[in-house]
């Protein structure tokens, strides 16, 4: 994936020992958005168009009126389509949207990587979302019996603080292996690994 601030070939690989250590899959996948946020690109155009037709009727007049308010339109069109292209509309994104968005999809995708009839038998899933700078951790029910939330939490805490320094290869390689140490302590090698395995790399979602 182009712009991606990490290289897949080092974490396809601590992936890969997770799995022969510990028996159970692991899937890793990112993406820069979640959802495209149309509610944040109108906030954003809303606001930044009213300020910029503020500054120009500041300083100039307008008759008839009317073209007032043709003018504050045209401003915040502008202004929606000039986020939309230099995608800064994400800088307007609330954080409860931001979580609900990335928490959905993570779910969502979990339980895809979880269908048999689709070939899938993950019991782990990481998931990044880039730009609302969110990660979300799952575990099937036999995992969730025997790693606590505190355990979640404290791994997340971790890429999150790797995360804030820009380390993001050592960060998402440092989490996984914390994984698998709590994973071995709390839950054993899985005696019964999956028959269907999952390709051992990082998933880029569009």
């Amino acid at each position: 994936m182009r712009n991606a601030p990490f290289t897949s070939a080092p974490v396809a690989e601590k992936i890969k020992k997770f799995e022969e250590r510990t028996g159970y899959e692991l899937v890793v996948a990112a993406c820069h958005a979640s959802d495209p946020y149309p509610g944040a690109l109108w906030r954003g155009g809303v606001l930044i168009g009213l300020i910029i037709s503020a500054l120009v009727l500041h300083f100039y007049n307008f008759h008839p009126r009317s073209l007032e308010i043709l003018l504050v339109g045209a401003c915040i069109l502008l202004a929606v389509v000039l986020m939309r292209v230099l995608d800064l509309h994400r800088f307007f994104v609330l954080p409860s949207e931001a979580e609900r968005e990335t928490a959905e999809k993570a779910s969502a995708l979990f339980s895809q990587f979880q269908s048999t009839s689709l070939g899938h038998q993950a019991s782990i899933l990481l998931f990044l979302s880039l730009n609302e700078h969110k990660m979300h951790l799952l575990i099937d029910r036999d995992l969730n019996a025997k790693l606590t939330a505190e355990d979640l939490h404290e791994i997340l805490a971790l890429l999150r603080s790797h995360f804030k320094k820009g380390d993001f290869q050592v960060g998402l390689e440092s989490a996984i292996g914390v994984l698998e140490e709590k994973v071995l302590a709390k839950a054993g090698k899985n005696p019964h690994p999956p028959t269907l395995s999952v390709e051992d790399r990082i998933f880029w979602l569009s």
